[in-house]
């Protein structure tokens, strides 16, 4: 499905759900039996698939009966739990270890008075920064919620995409530290009924995560010394495509270079990419647009990458396409407090 599809297909489901009954409790608010009868292996699913790790997790629910927790392993970084109870809704990740710095950045699409887009950043950590003591910081979890009202609103239904990552805490250097592999996320929800007796309830939460084991995109660093001394560009072959080169290097004077690309020698590649950020209706905060392949350069020309927000990335070469999620977020201007600035970048397929 292109992305455009999947945008206008969200619509069509959030304009279907905003015409149901809200006040009284029909059959018309009840789901139909399919996602109830799914066996377990329908449900959780593991599969290889080009070397990556791919996971679908589903919590479905309807009537008194069913779970309302599920959880599956987020590789090499932690737990990520769904949770939909007609008084608390949740997306929760629990990383194995709370020193380091741990992101979960997600592009939540959901409608408010039309399609609106949110970009969060669920951070779990011990140091908010390089002069923070580790006396504070989160607790070992942290979620997003998938309400928009307290208490939880009877119909509701949304999709978001994003990444998690995982480097050494921000009180220390980064840039030469062995990487944990991001992994992609892609979650859609739907619930109804949930202002009504139990047998009327339903909901239904479904998350694919994708990791690639041997492979992780992203760059890193805590400081301007660590930015300096560390390595600001990583170069990572894309079997098929080219390469991709991710940048993202401290204020020499000139701003720096904080962008992505990819290298190719197919002269008809290109690249079709989003930009997310801020939040807000999905036409004031997402960017879209294509890139040709420049024969001077040798590449498709670069993307900026957002000071604090997030891409995807569809690139095709060779007869192949590959996509990407990236989360950003960086700090080059602080001449003041140098130690301060840094750059958190990184990226998976999915």
């Amino acid at each position: 499905m292109s992305p455009a599809r999947g945008v206008a297909a969200w619509v069509l489901v959030a304009l279907v759900g905003s015409l149901l009954p809200s006040t009284t409790a029909t059959g018309a608010e009840r789901p139909g039996a399919g996602g109830a009868s799914a066996t377990p292996a329908e449900r959780v699913a593991t599969r290889r698939v080009e070397d990556a790790t791919r996971r679908k997790i589903v919590l479905d629910w309807n009537g008194p009966g069913g779970r309302q927790v599920r959880s599956t392993p987020v590789p090499g970084i932690g737990t990520l739990k769904l949770v939909c109870k007609p008084r608390n809704t949740m997306v929760k990740l629990t990383p194995y270890d709370r020193s380091a710095e741990t992101q979960m950045w997600l592009a939540k699409h959901e409608d408010k008075a039309g399609p609106a887009v949110a970009v969060k950043n669920v951070r779990v950590y011990r140091w908010a920064d390089a002069d923070d003591d580790g006396r504070g910081g989160t607790g070992r979890s942290a979620h997003e919620g998938l309400n928009q009202a307290t208490p939880v609103e009877n119909y509701s239904s949304g999709f978001m995409h994003g990444v998690v990552s995982q480097r050494p805490g921000r009180h220390q250097p980064t840039a030469g530290a062995a990487r944990t592999p991001s992994t992609s996320l892609e979650i859609n929800w739907y619930w109804n009924g949930f202002h009504h007796p139990r047998q009327y309830r339903s909901c239904r939460i479904a998350a694919t995560l994708q990791t690639v084991t041997d492979t992780s995109i992203g760059v890193d660093w805590h400081g301007d010394a660590d930015g300096l001394a560390g390595p600001s560009r990583q170069v990572t072959p894309l079997d098929g495509l080219g390469d991709l080169e991710l940048t993202c290097s401290p204020d020499h004077g000139d701003g720096g270079r904080q962008d992505v690309l990819l290298r190719t020698e197919d002269r008809e590649a290109t690249l079709y990419y989003e930009r997310i950020e801020g939040e807000g209706a999905v036409d004031d905060h997402v960017e879209t647009d294509t890139l040709e392949h420049d024969p001077v350069l040798g590449a498709v020309p670069p993307v900026t990458l957002p000071e604090n927000g997030m891409l995807r990335l569809w690139w095709t070469a060779h007869g192949r396409t590959r996509r990407f999620v990236l989360s950003s977020y960086y700090v080059v201007n602080d001449a003041e407090h140098p130690h301060l600035n840094l750059c958190e970048v990184a990226a998976a397929e999915f």
